[in-house]
């Protein structure tokens, strides 16, 4: 899955301006949440680098998600990290209200 200029610049701006992606520890709880139940789980969090700033990680994270594909048939793992923040957006959403 390749995302276009303007959608990658705005995942890029949703994701690290997420409470829980502001520091590196917390960085890899939230990715280890984000493939929660996936059989390579344990594949992306060893591969992936994180400790930059929060706006660098997110670069980074997507383009490993972009490259590495699917974590099973027909589950791309960029997906799970969009359906990720869409519940995380709605949860405070409803929060908020």
């Amino acid at each position: 899955m390749r995302l276009d200029h303007p959608d990658f610049d705005r995942l890029v701006s949703l994701l690290s301006s997420m409470q829980d992606w502001q520091l590196p520890q917390d960085r890899v709880t939230f990715v280890r949440d984000v493939f929660e139940g996936s059989p390579r789980r344990d594949s992306i969090v060893t591969q992936i680098r994180l400790g930059s700033s929060a706006r660098a990680d997110a670069v980074n994270f997507i383009n490993f998600l972009m490259d590495f594909g699917q974590d099973e048939p027909g589950r791309e793992t960029l997906g799970m990290l969009i359906n990720k923040l869409l519940m995380e957006k709605c949860f405070s959403f409803t929060m908020i209200q």
